[in-house]
């Protein structure tokens, strides 16, 4: 199967922010096929095995689907992943849920936790997923693309978490300016996770309406929330002293986020004037 003339939508991220959700909405949808599994990691892990892999593997019984889509939410935060989605898709629809980022990083804390994959206290891993900024564990040099994918092989392997990306996932400010360099802002949809929580079928709506399929289709869907965890055991509350650390560590990228909301909501007002 090839791409052809079909719409792709990328779900990026952020982790723990309602993309297993989004995700399971859209796939009802009669002209859109999502993909099985719903984190591919093509573009992350296995991209040198090429396109024809992948949507023979991730996209069965989409072939007469007006539009592909995908959600591996490690595609925001890695700073290699935007380029390969524009060369795979120049026309996607990015899609990019964002969650406060303290609360995200306690989320995506106490997921890895409460399964074992993560031992450490929420304080103790926020630590050491410093210590790996200040070992320069990083993914945005050269060889960043090969040691991010043979650390999630690894992973997939044996289950040992290797590095940590609590902080590094909730960087949504420069993220977000990666994916503005080449998608311009008609292709790059902000959905707030409070709102996709709140109100679940207008933000459906609205995206099927950027996809070009029947939008009354919102009415329809099961909204039923994926992936919120057991109920029965809750997040231990996070301690003070660490929250305020973070919101501290998170300022310079919400500050930027805002500064990135306002440029398009201002660009689209201009777009919507020269209309007049």
């Amino acid at each position: 199967m090839m791409l052809g003339e079909r719409r792709f939508v990328a779900i990026v991220g952020a982790p723990k922010a309602g993309t297993t959700s989004l995700h399971h909405y859209l796939a009802q949808h009669p002209d859109i096929c999502m993909s099985r599994p719903k984190e591919p990691h093509f573009f992350d892990a296995w991209y040198e095995q090429g396109p024809a892999r992948y949507l023979e593997d991730c996209f069965a019984g989409g072939s007469n689907a007006a539009v592909l889509g995908e959600a591996t939410t490690s595609s925001l935060g890695l700073p290699f992943v935007a380029e390969r989605i524009a060369s795979f898709a120049p026309a996607t629809s990015v899609i990019i849920c964002l969650r406060d980022p303290v609360d995200r990083a306690h989320s995506a804390w106490w997921m890895h936790h409460r399964s074992g994959i993560d031992p450490a206290g929420f304080t103790e891993a926020i630590r050491a997923n410093e210590d790996q900024h200040r070992a320069g564990v990083r993914w945005d040099d050269s060889d960043g693309p090969v040691r991010w994918a043979q650390t999630y092989w690894e992973y997939v392997r044996d289950g040992r978490l290797r590095v940590r990306t609590y902080l590094d996932f909730g960087h949504y400010g420069p993220a977000i300016r990666r994916y503005r360099r080449f998608y311009p802002a008609g292709q790059l949809h902000i959905v707030s996770f409070a709102r996709l929580a709140a109100d679940p079928r207008s933000v459906v709506r609205d995206i099927f309406g950027v996809l070009g399929v029947d939008t009354s289709v919102a009415a329809q869907i099961d909204t039923t929330p994926r992936n919120v965890g057991n109920t029965a055991t809750r997040a231990p509350s996070m301690p003070v002293a660490t929250r305020e650390w973070l919101w501290r560590h998170f300022a310079e990228s919400e500050a930027e986020v805002a500064d990135i909301l306002s440029e398009i909501s201002g660009g689209q007002a201009s777009k919507q004037q020269e209309g007049e």
